[in-house]
């Protein structure tokens, strides 16, 4: 299984990258990941919110192919411990 991660603008903290990179790491051993920060919406402040959620959508859109499983990661969906979302994944 090949689990490609894909994300909006970069975090612009050290830190946060370096948890990303360690995650990385650990993820590794246990299946094919890669991770792509795809760019900040340009002029995003004259845009209203749905015109930015369209202008992401495409950008996410664009990255994913016909066969691909997509998940969805959002702070108001359910939420999974690491060992939960590992089994979710595997019953995919």
């Amino acid at each position: 299984m090949r689990i490609t991660l894909l994300c909006i603008g970069k975090t612009g903290k050290r830190f946060l990258e370096e948890g990303e990179l360690e995650y990385m790491k650990r993820l590794s051993h246990y299946v094919s990941f890669d991770m792509h920060v795809l760019p900040d919406i340009k002029n995003a402040k004259s845009l209203n919110e749905a015109q930015i959620k369209q202008k992401e959508g495409s950008q996410f859109l664009e990255k994913i192919g016909g066969t691909d499983t997509v998940f969805l990661l959002d702070e108001g969906g359910k939420q999974f411990d690491s060992i939960g979302f590992s089994v979710f994944i595997q019953e995919q």
